[in-house]
């Protein structure tokens, strides 16, 4: 069964700064959009940072995978994407730096 986080936010924001995608482990850079998911899980809070090649990906496997009707953990989709021999993003498909 999923775990419900205490508290939930997910934004589509801007980077002021550098970060790293949870998912795929590459670069977020200043200017671009991600996703930002701040939560409470377990009395613990968490961020994670997904660049939108990555969230889309999830958001279809979330979508068309009955596996994953409800959740699918951050940092799991490399897996999943083995799992349903779905070719994971490459750096060649990372967007352009402010695209969506």
């Amino acid at each position: 069964m999923c775990e419900s986080p205490e508290v939930y936010d997910e934004r589509i924001v801007q980077a002021r700064k550098a970060h790293i995608c949870c998912e795929c482990g590459l670069g977020i850079h200043p200017g671009e959009r991600y996703e930002r998911v701040r939560g409470k899980w377990s009395g613990e809070w968490l961020t994670f940072r997904t660049c939108l090649p990555c969230r889309d990906l999830r958001n279809l496997l979330l979508s068309t995978v009955p596996q994953y009707c409800c959740e699918l953990a951050f940092g799991d989709l490399r897996e999943a994407c083995a799992e349903e021999r779905i070719p994971f993003p490459s750096p060649a498909m990372a967007s352009p730096a402010g695209s969506s």
